[in-house]
């Protein structure tokens, strides 16, 4: 895959859900004729927690849940929502945040874009990338294509020779090899390349199959019995990247 932005409509509403703040202050600017001194001035007067919190931390804190995508991130902007909705329901006028009759449109706005996502992240298929880190597409490690010989150890049954490594990243591997790899959780994934220099005996989680040319490939997601072996590989792989020869994806 090889992409490197994560979904630009998270980009966009984490970004203006952090600024949120500095709209709330805007407002206030263009609806009174206190100067921006003044507006300052009160608002590090604020006292309380609450109010604190609700000004400054409440929205930042949800789109800073979008911009870093996990399991924990997940039911931090669940929480900041259902808390926003609450807040709004029992806002008293001209309190803190918003000192207003009512909630600001661009909050009232933001809250309703939230609320939508709430739902749309309620779906199966849209919360799997919190939990499955595999799934974002937008993470996945650049891969390198090097068509290596590889042995695959079917851990205490057996060694399967003339396998091929068809792309490798610094997190896992799609290689060819005969169909028994697929009824297997883990493997052993040992080679040997640039002539020997690197020698790898990798533990590898088999999380997929699909065909490539006509024949079945299978991608690996590689554990690291050590830091030391995580460390042999991104060596080995920066050592592929400065061959500008060998095509990436």
């Amino acid at each position: 895959m090889g992409y490197s932005k994560k979904p630009l409509i998270f980009i966009i509403l984490g970004t203006l859900l952090i600024l949120e703040p500095i709209f709330k202050i805007l407002y206030f600017k263009a609806n009174t004729e206190f100067p921006f001194e003044a507006i300052i001035r009160n608002l590090s007067a604020m006292e309380g927690f609450k109010n604190i919190f609700d000004f400054w931390i409440l929205f930042p804190l949800g789109g800073l849940a979008l911009l870093n995508i996990n399991r924990l991130t997940y039911f931090i902007f669940f929480g900041v929502q259902i808390y926003s909705i609450y807040s709004s329901l029992t806002y008293e006028p001209y309190t803190w945040p918003y000192v207003n009759a009512t909630p600001h449109f661009f909050s009232m706005t933001m809250l309703f874009f939230n609320v939508m996502i709430m739902l749309y992240f309620l779906l199966p298929s849209v919360r799997t990338p919190f939990f499955n880190k595999r799934s974002r597409w937008w993470e996945t490690a650049t891969r390198y294509t090097i068509h290596h010989p590889c042995t695959v150890n079917i851990i205490d049954v057996c060694e399967l020779a003339g396998c091929e490594i068809l792309n490798i990243s610094k997190t896992g591997a799609l290689i060819y090899g005969p169909k028994e790899i697929f009824d297997e959780n883990y493997i052993d994934l040992l080679f040997s390349p640039l002539e020997g220099k690197f020698k790898f005996s990798l533990r590898a989680e088999v999380v997929g199959k699909h065909e490539v040319n006509n024949r079945d490939a299978y991608r690996l997601h590689f554990h690291f019995a050590s830091i030391w072996e995580n460390i042999s590989l991104r060596r080995y792989i920066m050592a592929v990247h400065k061959n500008h020869d060998v095509p990436r994806r």
